[in-house]
């Protein structure tokens, strides 16, 4: 599995926005980081397909399932 990084960019350009389901959808280069991470399509909106892949994540790492990209689910997937 090929996984994306952060080289080269500014620390606070990816990882550091909270990522939920709004309306409209949230949507980003770290939207589209986070659904690599989670093996959801990376199109960069975060929609329910996305919420359902993260929840799925963070059962698998021992999170709450909440579907949310905070701090706890970013540092999951970069350790």
């Amino acid at each position: 599995m090929r996984v994306p990084t952060d080289a080269g960019l500014p620390r606070h350009t990816r990882g550091s926005r909270v990522l939920r389901l709004t309306d409209p959808f949230t949507r980003g280069m770290d939207v589209q980081d986070a659904q690599r991470w989670v093996g959801a399509t990376a199109d960069g909106i975060f929609g329910r397909n996305t919420e359902a892949a993260v929840k799925r994540w963070q059962t698998r790492m021992g999170l709450e399932a909440d579907g949310v990209v905070g701090p706890l689910t970013w540092a999951s997937m970069r350790a």
